[in-house]
């Protein structure tokens, strides 16, 4: 049964823009030893990213915002982390565009706890076992 992300280790995610329904579900998904860092908005995560690296970004990202382009872009071109876009489930051309800008992966908003958790942990695995880390981040 999944209860939360931690599988063998402790994770650091970033979040940003999410709202408090989102957030609540992230949350249920940690454990006491996951890491959750909260970015209010696009260049807040930017900038938090320039000081450390986490092992996912969760992102409600806004790719109709200039803001929230130039900042996946830049996540992109200076992070390995993957970036989980959260979608409102009828945003078909967001997650097109998203992926354009260089999202992993996405999840649509609102999901069951236990989906979410499942999502957000194949993502970590495949992040580690395939080496994402050293690979060298994709050209935006």
């Amino acid at each position: 049964m999944l209860t939360n992300l931690g599988m063998t280790s402790h994770h650091y995610l970033l979040i940003s823009g999410l709202d408090t329904l989102a957030l609540s579900l992230v949350s249920s998904a940690l454990t006491d030893e996951d890491e959750l860092a909260t970015a209010q908005n696009p260049a807040e995560a930017v900038q938090m990213m320039s000081h450390t690296q986490p092992d996912a970004v969760l992102w409600a990202i806004d790719t109709a915002d200039e803001e929230s382009v130039v900042a996946c872009r830049s996540l992109r071109r200076h992070s390995h982390a993957p970036i989980v876009m959260l979608l409102s489930p009828n945003a078909k051309e967001e997650m097109l565009r998203g992926y354009r800008l260089g999202a992993d992966a996405h999840i649509a908003i609102p999901c069951d706890r236990r989906e979410f958790t499942a999502r957000v942990q194949a993502v970590l695995r495949r992040m580690a076992s395939s080496n994402w880390n050293s690979a060298e981040p994709a050209a935006a």
